[in-house]
């Protein structure tokens, strides 16, 4: 493993409920939503299962989505949930919001099919 790190780590996100109706979905880096994706979401729904979205707040008081828009499009379908836990940052400019929202959708590992069939036969 390597030694090297980067020290420059920001600020410390808060993490919190936010009402659905503050949050908001910038479209200029955003993915298109996957309505099939959505409903599969939708259907499994659990809090357990739903994590924490992640958010920028912005200074009008609302939130953009920079990971989590499919499941805040299922949590807004589902008619038990007005809020959702998330964690916050606060950035200075779209630059910012565009690089954390790749940095947390490239620099990932999907769930190989061995994974997946030993988490589920346990």
């Amino acid at each position: 493993m390597s030694e090297e790190f980067n020290l420059a780590i920001g600020e410390r996100p808060e993490l919190k409920w936010v009402s659905l109706d503050l949050i908001v979905v910038d479209r200029n880096y955003q993915r298109d939503l996957k309505p099939r994706l959505v409903a599969k979401i939708l259907r499994k729904f659990e809090w357990k299962k739903f994590g924490s979205i992640c958010l920028v707040e912005q200074n009008d008081g609302r939130f953009t989505v920079y990971e989590g828009q499919h499941r805040v499009a299922a949590a807004r379908a589902h008619p038990s949930v007005s809020e959702v836990p998330a964690t916050v940052v606060k950035l200075d400019d779209l630059k910012q919001e565009a690089d954390a929202f790749l940095g947390i959708n490239v620099d990932r590992a999907a769930v190989t099919p061995t994974e997946r069939y030993w988490a589920g036969i346990t």
